[in-house]
């Protein structure tokens, strides 16, 4: 198992995996670890909602998912850190707890790839994309991200 460890340095974290040294916002102080197929599948869920959601929603979500999975797999992201308990809601008349991810999906996959690959997968999925409008979003990014290192 790899694993990834953030340091809680006040306002940043450092983050140190396989040599990286990388620096995230936010009081990060807790393991990571490789997600297994299970909780890959409900943080894919969690990180497309823009909304907490509950067991039950995951469920409706992911219907290759039960929810006897999904109670066990939210037990362990929980544990792990890479989600919270964003607030209690209703399912139907039962009170449940709707859930929101805590560890951004870029920032997994970051992790994911290491430091030094961002540039080869950023420029291959733009070669692969066909949507125009993504593209100018994607180039407007760019620009504004531009302007602001160059001050």
């Amino acid at each position: 198992i790899r694993w990834l460890y953030f340091h809680g340095l006040g306002g940043s974290a450092t983050v140190e995996y396989s040599g990286y040294n990388l620096i995230k916002k936010g009081e990060l102080n807790y393991e990571k670890k490789l997600l297994t197929k299970r909780q890959n599948e409900v943080m894919s869920v969690l990180w497309g909602s823009d909304l907490p959601l509950s067991a039950n929603q995951i469920c409706n979500e992911n219907e290759s998912l039960n929810m006897n999975t999904v109670q066990q797999v939210l037990k362990a992201l929980l544990k792990m850190q890479f989600i919270k308990v964003e607030d209690i809601g209703y399912s139907n008349t039962v009170l449940t707890r709707l859930y929101s991810p805590v560890v951004k999906q870029a920032d997994y996959l970051q992790f994911l790839l290491g430091n030094n690959s961002t540039f080869d997968l950023t420029s291959s999925l733009i070669d692969r994309n066909k949507n125009l409008n993504e593209l100018k979003q994607l180039q407007v990014l760019i620009e504004k991200k531009c302007k602001e290192l160059e001050e």
